[in-house]
């Protein structure tokens, strides 16, 4: 404890290198969570699509983190792995959302269309910058309108596929959650606006990363308990219905 203190005092806490590794110790701990869920539901091929798509996404983010804190003058790999990973959770709430009961039919049309809208912002995200686009902005701030967007998307569509299945005790935490999320996201991409493309990118504030680690850790729990809970739910049902086939397979 004296140790932490002391470090707290010296701003140990506060240095970029302490709080990248943070970042990317969360991000490992939510590929974690994501992955002893997915073992879980592997009886159940959709959900266990659903988590291993969300728990590539946490890949990706330590990917990105990495990446950032040895090469903080790289942009655009960095960037376009996070992007990656929205496109990941685009599909991971999208297939979640078909797990859904028929009155639940606005769900599954509205993750249609968010997989549309995915494939087409991660498709704008990869055009070469020297297509000619006449639009007043940079070439950097197109490419960060675009992933933000894309991280929107993404969490809207994780929206969609836990109001299929959720309880409203697990799903109003998790909207909660991701409004916090998105926030700090539009925070960071409005900070990072201005930054001309030939400055380097300064590092994301304190405060950020460790919202940032309490966001991931927050949606990767409420997420990863509303897919376990939909599936205890469903698996005594799947088995019945196994069981039925079984014994009229053998008569």
């Amino acid at each position: 404890m004296d140790a932490f203190l002391d470090a707290i005092a010296q701003g140990a806490l506060a240095s970029p290198a302490f709080t990248y590794r943070l970042g990317w110790w969360s991000a490992l701990a939510c590929f974690l969570m994501s992955y002893f869920a997915a073992r879980h539901v592997r009886s159940n091929p959709r959900l266990f699509t659903v988590m291993a798509l969300f728990a590539g996404a946490w890949v990706l983010i330590m990917a990105a983190i990495e990446s950032r804190s040895r090469t903080p003058e790289l942009i655009t790999l960095p960037d376009r792995a996070s992007d990656v990973a929205s496109f990941l959770l685009v599909y991971a709430g999208s297939v979640l959302a078909r797990e859904g009961s028929l009155t639940h039919s606005v769900h599954q049309g509205a993750q249609r269309w968010l997989q549309i809208a995915g494939l087409w912002l991660l498709f704008l995200l990869v055009l070469p910058s020297q297509v000619p686009l006449k639009l007043p902005l940079t070439p950097q701030q197109i490419d960060l309108a675009l992933g933000e967007l894309l991280g929107f998307v993404g969490f809207l569509s994780l929206l969609v596929g836990a109001r299929a299945v959720a309880s409203a005790g697990l799903f109003w935490p998790l909207f909660g959650t991701l409004l916090f999320y998105e926030y700090l996201s539009l925070a960071r991409t409005w900070e990072l606006w201005t930054v001309s493309a030939q400055s380097s990118r300064p590092p994301m504030p304190p405060t950020f990363v460790y919202g940032y680690v309490l966001a991931r850790v927050l949606l990767t729990g409420l997420f990863a308990g509303i897919v376990l809970s939909h599936h205890a739910k469903t698996e005594p049902r799947e088995r019945t219905a196994g069981d039925l086939s079984a014994n009229a397979a053998r008569n």
